[in-house]
C-alpha cells in the first residue's frame, strides 16, 4: 500500500499539476523534466508525439527548507511509519476531517448498496464523480488501481471492527472505538503486510534469517530504540518501483462461479475511481484481484506500462523511463555503489566483470552498449537485469533495499503491534487475534461478494490453495476486546 500512494502522488503532480511540460510553457518551469521520445523509437515514432509529460520530484530544497546544491530531499506525504496514514492522515487535524465522530467510525458514503469512503456532505455520492474535476478529492482515494482497492478495503474494515467493539461495549464512546478500532486495523494490515504478503516475495526463510520476522509468529517481541531516527530511505521507495516489471496489464474481471467475463487495462482504472461504483465492477474486479496471476520477473515488461502508462489520463507514457529517470533527480549513486552496501562492504565492484554473480554474461554485455564504465549503471539499470535471488522473487539488490528498511521500520516504531511495552499494548490473547490476520479474512469481512477465496491469496490457485468458503477462514474472535464492567 504504502508503494501505490507513493505512486499515486508522483502522478497527481504531472499529470493534475503541470501537464505542459511537453509544451513551450514547459520550457520555463524548473520543475518540468519531460521525457524525448527518440526518432526511431519502435511504438511511439507512430504517435506524433515527440515526448511524454513528466516533472521532477518535489523536495524541500524548492520550499527552501534546505539549502540548495544539496542531495535532493524527497517531500512524501505519508508519514514514515506503516501505520496506513493515506487512510489515517498524517496530523490530527486532516484525521478529524475523516471521522464521522458517531460509534468510531470514519466517512461513508453508500452508493449501490456498497459502502465507500468519502469526506461529502450528506446525501450526496462523491465516490462516484470525477475526484479530479470536482471538490472530492481530500479523503476519497483516486490514484493507481491498487492504491484505491487497498485504500477502499480498509476503510470498511475499520468501520467493521468499530462496530463489533461497539456491539461487545455499548458504554464505550466515539473516542474510545475509534482508537481502539485503529490500533487493530493498523496491526492487521502489519500482519498481513509483514507474515504473508512480504514472505511471497522475499522469502520467509530470509526474513527469518534477516530478523524482519519471528519465526515461530506468535509471542511478542520488542526491538525498539528510540536512538534511532524515524526515515524512510529513498531507495526503498526507489526499488520498489521494479515491481512495475512484472505488473499485469490487464485486469480480469470474473463472475460469482470464477468464470471468466473479460480484459480490462489496468491503466483504464488509473484517476478513474468512480468506476468501481458503477454496476457489479467491484465485485468482477475484486476476484480478478486473487485469482489472477501476477507478470513474470524475466526483465520484459508488459506494453500498457511501457507504451500507455496512464491509461486516458495522458495519451502516452512509459513507466520504466520515468522510473529510470526519477532515479537521477532523486541523486541517487551508482548501481556498484549499492552492490557495494549490499555486500556489506566486503567487495568492490568497479568493473563490468564485478557485476558477474548477479547479472548474466549477455546483459552485461548489454549493459556495456549502453555505459562506457560500471561505475556509470543506473540503480535501476542494474536492478532491471538481475537474476532473481534464490529462495526470493525478486533481485538481490532490491531484496537488499527493501529488507533494510523493513527491519528498521520496526526499530523505529515506538508503537509496533508487536511490543509488550508500548501505549496500549495488546495482551497476549488479542496478539494471537490478530496473528489469524490475512488477506482472505479482510475480503471475507469486507470483499464485495467474496463467498469463496483461496487461504493464500497471494498464490495463485492450486493444490494445496484451492478455493474455500469463507467459513473455513480463521476468524478474529473480537471478545478479547470485551471490556467486563
Amino acid at each position: 500500500m504504502a508503494i501505490d500512494v507513493v505512486s499515486a502522488h508522483d502522478i497527481l503532480n504531472y499529470v493534475v499539476t503541470k501537464p505542459y511540460c511537453c509544451k513551450e510553457e514547459g520550457k520555463s518551469d524548473p520543475m518540468c523534466a519531460p521525457n524525448f521520445i527518440p526518432e526511431f523509437d519502435p511504438v511511439h515514432r507512430f504517435s506524433g508525439h515527440k515526448c511524454f509529460n513528466m516533472t521532477k520530484p518535489m523536495t524541500f530544497q524548492n520550499l527552501g527548507c534546505i539549502e540548495n546544491g544539496t542531495t535532493p530531499s524527497r517531500i512524501d506525504f505519508s508519514t514514515t511509519f506503516f501505520d496506513l496514514s493515506n487512510i489515517y492522515e498524517f496530523s490530527a487535524g486532516s484525521l478529524n476531517q475523516v471521522r464521522s465522530y458517531e460509534g468510531g467510525q470514519l466517512k461513508y458514503e453508500v452508493v449501490n448498496g456498497r459502502q465507500f469512503p468519502s469526506d461529502a456532505s450528506d446525501n450526496t455520492t462523491c465516490f462516484i464523480k470525477q475526484a479530479i474535476s470536482t471538490g472530492c478529492t481530500r479523503n476519497v482515494p483516486n490514484g493507481i488501481l491498487g492504491s484505491n482497492l487497498f485504500t477502499t478495503w480498509f476503510w470498511r474494515f475499520h468501520n467493521y471492527v468499530a462496530q463489533q467493539l461497539a456491539n461487545l461495549n455499548p458504554s464505550w464512546d466515539d473516542e474510545r472505538l475509534f482508537y481502539t478500532a485503529r490500533d487493530i486495523v493498523v496491526a492487521f494490515h502489519l500482519q498481513i503486510f509483514y507474515y504473508e504478503f512480504l514472505p511471497e516475495v522475499l522469502g520467509k526463510d530470509h526474513m527469518i534469517e534477516d530478523e524482519i520476522i519471528l519465526c515461530n509468529s506468535t509471542g511478542f517481541r520488542d526491538i525498539y530504540d528510540e536512538t534511532v531516527v524515524p526515515q524512510i530511505a529513498l531507495e526503498y521507495a526507489y526499488a520498489s518501483r521494479w515491481f512495475h516489471t512484472i505488473q499485469y496489464g490487464a485486469q480480469k474481471l470474473f463472475d460469482k462461479n470464477f468464470d471468466f467475463i473479460k480484459e480490462v487495462p489496468m491503466v483504464s482504472f488509473t484517476l478513474s475511481v468512480q468506476s468501481l461504483a458503477v454496476d457489479d465492477i467491484m465485485s468482477t474486479v475484486t476476484r480478478g484481484s486473487y485469482y489472477q496471476a501476477t507478470g513474470k520477473g524475466d526483465s520484459t515488461v508488459d506494453p500498457d506500462i511501457t507504451d500507455v502508462g496512464l491509461g486516458p489520463v495522458q495519451e502516452i507514457f512509459d513507466i520504466p523511463t520515468a522510473d529510470l529517470a526519477k532515479g537521477r533527480y532523486f541523486g541517487l549513486p551508482s548501481y556498484t555503489k549499492y552492490r557495494d552496501f549490499c555486500s556489506g562492504y566486503s567487495k568492490k565492484h568497479v568493473d563490468f566483470d564485478d557485476l558477474t554473480d548477479h547479472i548474466s554474461d549477455e546483459k552485461i554485455r548489454q549493459l556495456k552498449q549502453v555505459y562506457e564504465t560500471a561505475e556509470d549503471i543506473e540503480l535501476m539499470a542494474g536492478i532491471w537485469l538481475e537474476n532473481l535471488k534464490e529462495g526470493a522473487h525478486v533481485p538481490p539488490t532490491v531484496h537488499c533495499l527493501l529488507s533494510n528498511q523493513l527491519k528498521r521500520s520496526i526499530i523505529i516504531d515506538r508503537h509496533w503491534y508487536e511490543r509488550p511495552n508500548r501505549p496500549h499494548a495488546f495482551n497476549y490473547e488479542q496478539l494471537q487475534e490478530i496473528r489469524k490476520a490475512s488477506l482472505a479474512l479482510l475480503l471475507c469481512y469486507v470483499g464485495d461478494d467474496v463467498e469463496k477465496i483461496q487461504p493464500k491469496p497471494f498464490v495463485i490457485v492450486g493444490q494445496g490453495n484451492n478455493l474455500v468458503s469463507c467459513d473455513e477462514i480463521p476468524a478474529i474472535d473480537f471478545t478479547y476486546w470485551k471490556e467486563e464492567s
